[in-house]
């Protein structure tokens, strides 16, 4: 709730409203904010997730998950990427794949954890 109001505060004190238009049924999605103008978005989009108590993971280079900055990293949500070659030589992964195959991996070990059965219809 202290959350809730200090993000509304700031928002207010500079200008912004949010509206939450999330539909009361959806229990997950994936929700895209990225940065394009400043760094300034990030700012403005985490309060904003702050305020409509939407919880949030997000990526980051895994150098910035050690100290100093780890412990504030961890406690905004983030998620190491780790984006070097996994044999010398290869060429490194783009953002997008290795986002791609973190998202794979979570859901597979969500989906297993909870029971859902999973399916490859690849032939």
């Amino acid at each position: 709730m202290l959350t809730q109001l200090f993000a509304r505060s700031i928002l207010t004190l500079n200008g912004w409203t949010v509206k939450n238009n999330m539909p009361p049924d959806i229990k997950q999605c994936v929700m895209i904010a990225a940065p394009h103008t400043s760094n300034w978005d990030f700012f403005y989009t985490r309060l904003a997730f702050l305020q409509m108590v939407i919880p949030v993971k997000m990526t980051i280079k895994r150098s910035y998950m050690r100290f100093p900055y780890g412990p504030f990293a961890r406690a905004l949500g983030c998620i190491g990427i780790n984006r070097r070659p996994k044999k010398e030589g290869e060429e490194r992964p783009s953002m997008v794949q290795v986002m791609a195959d973190l998202f794979k991996q979570d859901f597979r070990q969500y989906a297993q954890a909870t029971g859902v059965t999973l399916w490859n219809n690849r032939r």
